[in-house]
């Protein structure tokens, strides 16, 4: 026995009778293997059902209308405006980036002198211009008694993917404006349009065919989740347009971090008065004269010579630019009081002109037979604009007063540059 033993071949036992073994045990392997690869697949299903029932706990079920108003309302004010020789411009803002920092559109804020947030609450607020894109037409403001203020105005989340065309969105906006608690909604027609409104021409905005309401300008327009798509910039009959969130992000990130207010008007004219004074003023006056008046000023003179048919008239024109208003404020009561001084009487009439205007008259100055002068104030630049006459009844006062406002359109231009 011992020696069958050590005569056994390496490995044990007959190798013939090893593999009658493995042949007589191969359908049960393979049927082990079968149940391993239904258990294996029962796990799978069973982890992928796990998967998708907890990540539905944990999103939240979609909001209703209602719903998505009372969470966004909060965040969203009404900017009111005080322009700079125009009536009150009144849109919409919301929180975004950080409390108290507002977005809204940049044309709403154009020319301002003064600017003021009304929160959900009612309550007014001063704000502060921080930061403009008239490109892109985007302006932040700062209204810092909301930095730590209002409870309920909080930054608005933006969404983190493009809407989607067909897409339900909502325009929220002016909750204390003349139209109360506006809001529209619509769907997503299309996005990436181009559209042109007067001379500003509009890229990569979100078209929907939400209701206009030009109170809603500068509102945010959110998705049915909630989140910030864009903003409310332009619309027609039928159809609202957005700046996506995309395009207000990057001006907004610089302007939140720096928070430098940016200083309003009232602006002050900034060309030389070469430059203002009129070139010509009417059929038969020729340029006699023109030189500096001061350092900052200057003078022109225009004749009308004497003809078998009219009089002789002299046109004079004296325009100074000053550093300030209020050196301006100084030199039209020198002028005021030179011109009581030489003779002339304030006719005490309206002269629609610039900040402050008066019209003079006198006669016998300069050996004319009448002497009409308009002398007034717009922001920093005084004019004074005379007419003479041989005859009194060769010039009327309107007739000064209509050719001072064809000088002060001038000045006006200039002006109308701010924004």
């Amino acid at each position: 026995m011992l020696r069958g033993v050590e005569n056994e071949p390496p490995g044990g036992g007959d190798p013939n009778a090893e593999h009658l073994d493995s042949r007589a045990s191969r359908p049960g392997v393979r049927v082990r293997k079968r149940s391993l690869r239904w258990v294996a697949l029962g796990v799978v299903v069973i982890v992928v059902v796990s998967s998708i029932a907890y990540f539905r706990l944990l999103s939240p079920p979609p909001l209703t209308t209602k719903q998505v108003i009372a969470l966004i309302q909060p965040s969203v004010v009404t900017v009111k405006v005080t322009v700079f020789r125009s009536d009150p411009v009144e849109a919409s803002g919301f929180v975004f980036q950080k409390r108290g920092h507002i977005l809204t559109n940049a044309h709403a804020v154009a020319r301002a002198l003064k600017i003021e947030v009304v929160d959900a609450s009612g309550a007014s607020h001063r704000a502060y211009l921080i930061g403009v894109d008239r490109v892109r037409d985007v302006a932040e403001l700062i209204a810092y008694d909301l930095v730590g203020g209002v409870a309920k105005a909080q930054p608005l989340k933006a969404a983190s993917r493009p809407v989607a065309v067909g897409a339900k969105v909502l325009v929220i906006g002016n909750p204390f404006g003349a139209l109360p608690n506006t809001v529209t909604s619509g769907l997503v027609r299309g996005t990436g349009r181009q559209v042109t409104d007067g001379s500003t021409t509009y890229d990569n905005l979100i078209e929907t065919d939400a209701v206009f309401n030009p109170r809603n300008i500068g509102g945010p327009m959110v998705d049915s989740a909630g989140d910030l798509v864009g903003m409310a910039t332009i619309g027609g009959s039928g159809n609202v347009l957005a700046i996506p969130v995309s395009r207000l992000e990057p001006d907004t990130k610089v302007w939140t971090q720096q928070d430098i207010a940016l200083s309003l008007g009232p602006p002050l004219v900034t060309a030389g008065a070469k430059s203002l004074v009129l070139g010509g003023v009417g059929p038969g006056f020729q340029l006699e004269q023109s030189a500096p008046w001061s350092s900052t000023g200057y003078f022109v003179f225009f004749r009308k010579s004497r003809t078998s048919v009219s009089d002789e008239e002299g046109i004079g024109i004296d325009l100074l630019v000053d550093g300030s208003e209020d050196e301006a404020i100084r030199s039209y009561q020198f002028y005021s009081d030179e011109s009581t001084q030489r003779g002339y009487a304030n006719l005490g009439i309206k002269v629609d002109l610039g900040d402050q205007a008066s019209a003079w008259t006198t006669t016998g100055i300069g050996n004319w037979g009448i002497n009409h002068r308009v002398l007034w104030r717009d922001r920093n630049v005084i004019t004074i604009l005379f007419w003479n006459a041989d005859y009194p009844g060769d010039v009327s006062i309107t007739a000064v007063v209509n050719l001072a406002g064809v000088q002060a359109s001038v000045i006006g231009a200039n002006l109308a540059s701010y924004q």
